[in-house]
């Protein structure tokens, strides 16, 4: 919902969406802090996740606070070195990073490596190899999927319908609404 009111935002009040960049991207800094202290402030407290700010606001903060950051990083043009690489990098296999996250990375490799690896179930050095685990079998993942699946069919995108060949249909057939 709030991607959709940013891109909004983004293209049909570009100048307001640039003038306030500065400001909004304060703002979005400080909107995540004070969320991520609310939930370190509800675990310090020991109050139940079951409240109103938690299935509420928490989760709409989330939101808001990279909403409020676009704005910066739209117009942010600096290129070069390696920070800028990863950045890229990571930008092109998000999508495949998505659609893996929870249901192969942590549902199903993470616990056949630690099931491999005999550790103690808790732990810094757990807790560190876990993380280390979801990162790695993340990246690599997202990786192969992006170059031997999403960027073949983004390249054919872009491929003219009557060059493409389907078999048992004739060169001037196709496209032509059969």
């Amino acid at each position: 919902m709030f991607g959709v009111l940013g891109a909004y935002l983004s293209y049909y009040h570009n100048d307001t969406w640039i003038l306030h960049k500065t400001k909004l991207l304060f703002l979005g800094i400080v909107v995540m802090i004070v969320n991520k202290a609310m939930w370190y402030l509800q675990g310090y407290l020991g109050l139940t996740f079951d409240n109103i700010y938690y299935c509420v606001y928490s989760f709409t903060l989330d939101s808001i606070g990279p909403l409020l950051l676009l704005p910066f990083l739209s117009t942010y043009k600096k290129a070069g070195g390696i920070i800028c690489k990863v950045i890229t990098i990571i930008s092109l296999i998000s999508y495949s990073m998505y659609l893996i996250n929870y249901s192969l990375v942590q549902r199903f490799f993470i616990p056949l490596i630690l099931n491999t690896i005999h550790l103690p179930n808790s732990g810094i050095v757990y807790e560190m190899f876990t993380y280390m685990i979801f990162w790695t079998v993340t990246i690599v993942g997202s990786i192969i999927i992006y170059k031997y699946y999403e960027a073949p069919f983004t390249k054919l995108r872009d491929v003219p319908l009557s060059i493409i060949k389907i078999p048992g249909k004739t060169h001037q057939s196709v496209g032509k609404g059969d």
